[in-house]
């Protein structure tokens, strides 16, 4: 029912509300007492409009209850809508997230296995220099040793001239 059939109903209680009012005027009159009958009647006139009011009131209440059940579910199914197409806009760009990631990972291990294999070439470069130095000192220390042989007896031979010289 819209809100037009409402007031129609409303309106038209409302015009049997003031004629009940008007026959218990007249019931009251003391210069015409009204029969038991009309008193019945009047009576049943009053239980009718009091039964049509609360049945206006109870109908309008079911009404908007519904209005609004059904305002909350287009509210929900809006919402769905809504999450379920931001959630289908979000997958694509999340996925792309991941493989930016993943890529970056990539260059990262790439990365790191290019210096470990720098790390390996130079440990044998300086390997080599070392065992070349070594190669030299070895040399030289021979040399040297031969020197210093030479040299001490050098250093006897003129001590024993020396000696004979005195």
């Amino acid at each position: 029912m819209d809100e037009r059939t409402f007031l129609e109903v409303e309106d038209l209680l409302a015009k049997l509300g003031e004629i009940n009012e008007q026959l218990n005027v007249l019931s009251n009159d003391p210069d015409t007492p009204p029969s038991q009958s009309m008193q019945r009647a009047i009576q049943r006139h009053r239980d009718v409009y009091q039964d049509y009011s609360r049945e206006l009131r109870r109908t309008k209440a079911n009404v908007q209850h519904a209005l609004d059940q059904a305002n909350l579910l287009r509210g929900v199914r809006n919402d769905i809508d809504v999450y379920k197409s931001s959630a289908t806009d979000s997958l694509p760009a999340e996925r792309g997230h991941i493989d930016n990631s993943h890529q970056m990972t990539d260059d990262m291990l790439a990365e790191a296995y290019e210096t470990r294999a720098e790390f390996g070439r130079r440990r044998s470069t300086i390997s080599g220099i070392n065992a070349g130095m070594q190669g030299v000192m070895s040399m030289h220390s021979s040399r040297l040793s031969s020197y210093s042989s030479h040299i001490v007896s050098m250093q006897v031979q003129y001590r024993e001239s020396t000696v004979l010289l005195a």
